[in-house]
């Protein structure tokens, strides 16, 4: 801490009187003689080289408390920029150098404000051993004073353009975040909107290609496709048959595995808590019938027969939503991702007519 300045006034104060009472004694003691005059002169020249060595210590002394105060607040400062930037920058790079300049400022600092009170006590104790009653006391105090260096706050010389270089660096390499940030959340949208509007886009031609089959000009029974000749052909093996217009094979029971197999829809009940069939949208999902009145039908794994759809019961997403989200109350649900996003999920309720 700085040294008490009243102190210091006070005992300057007293030692220059005493200088100047020892020239007024050295006037009226003994007379006017030559060698009297003489070393009144020499006191009073003495005192005056002593007062300006002592103002000179005080004012050495009072800058580097100034320059300590002012890379204090200067540190402080840019601490509160390096706390604030915890966790926003895409390296850390600028914030150690930063936390780095931070601790050599305050070590700077605390070390030009030891040697500053460190001479102040120095001249404490040259007040008590000089005889001011002589000329080369003086001198001798004077050259104490003059030999006293306040070398610590050449290291705060710069300490503020440290700082403030620093402290930019770690500014603008949070502006980089943020805008990375920017550029993540305006990707992902452009990507969930794409995903949102292919997903549409294949509903939508999955419907159109559905009504355009049941749309023929010939007689149709149900069990085949149109050929384009006003006849419908007889369905195949693994097609839809028995008045469905679609056949769903269910080809084992499971989980993710035996869905990722990409054999046909797997048997989730024991996952979904309803009777339920899962399928990936590339792995036959898309051509599922989602309008209501289809019928479908379904065979394999427990869950053969013919079932009219409802309709879309429910759109989830993996992010949002758990199994204990998925509709209840149907005879069997089939759940596929639209366009193949998991955050666009279909749930299919379903009737069993037969």
């Amino acid at each position: 801490m700085p040294a008490n300045p009243q102190k210091t006034s006070l005992w300057r104060t007293a030692l220059i009187r005493t200088a100047a009472a020892a020239v007024a004694c050295a006037i009226i003691v003994g007379g006017m003689s030559a060698v009297d005059t003489n070393r009144a002169y020499a006191i009073g020249l003495s005192a005056d080289r002593y007062k300006s060595a002592v103002d000179q210590f005080h004012n050495d002394r009072v800058r580097v408390y100034g320059s300590v105060a002012v890379a204090n607040a200067a540190a402080a400062s840019a601490q509160k920029t390096l706390d604030s930037s915890a966790g926003k920058v895409l390296t850390e790079a600028t914030r150690t150098a930063l936390a780095e300049t931070i601790q050599q400022v305050r070590k700077a600092a605390a070390k030009a404000n030891r040697q500053a009170n460190h001479a102040d006590d120095g001249v404490d104790a040259a007040e008590k051993t000089a005889d001011f009653q002589q000329p080369d006391a003086y001198a001798a105090a004077a050259e104490r004073f003059g030999s006293i260096h306040l070398t610590g706050v050449a290291d705060l010389a710069d300490a503020q353009q440290k700082l403030t270089a620093a402290s930019t660096a770690v500014t603008s390499a949070v502006d980089a975040w943020t805008k990375e940030q920017a550029r993540i959340a305006a990707e992902k949208a452009a990507a969930d909107a794409a995903a949102r509007a292919a997903a549409e886009a294949a509903a939508a031609a999955a419907a159109a290609d559905a009504a355009e089959e049941n749309d023929g000009t010939g007689e149709y029974d149900g069990t085949g496709e149109y050929d384009g000749t006003g006849e419908y052909d007889a369905p195949t093996a693994g097609e839809s048959g028995g008045g469905a217009e679609h056949d769903e094979g269910v080809w084992t029971y499971g989980w993710q595995g035996e869905i990722d197999a990409c054999n046909g829809s797997v048997n989730v009940t024991a996952k979904y808590g309803t009777t339920a069939i899962a399928e990936h949208w590339s792995c036959g999902g898309s051509s599922f019938p989602t309008w209501p009145g289809a019928t479908v039908r379904v065979h394999g794994a427990g869950v053969d027969g013919l079932y009219r759809v409802e309709g879309v019961v429910a759109h989830l997403s993996v992010s949002r939503n758990t199994t204990a989200d998925v509709p209840h109350g149907y005879d069997l649900v089939y759940q596929t991702c639209l366009g193949g996003s998991s955050e666009n999920m279909i749930i299919v309720g379903m009737t069993r007519i037969g």
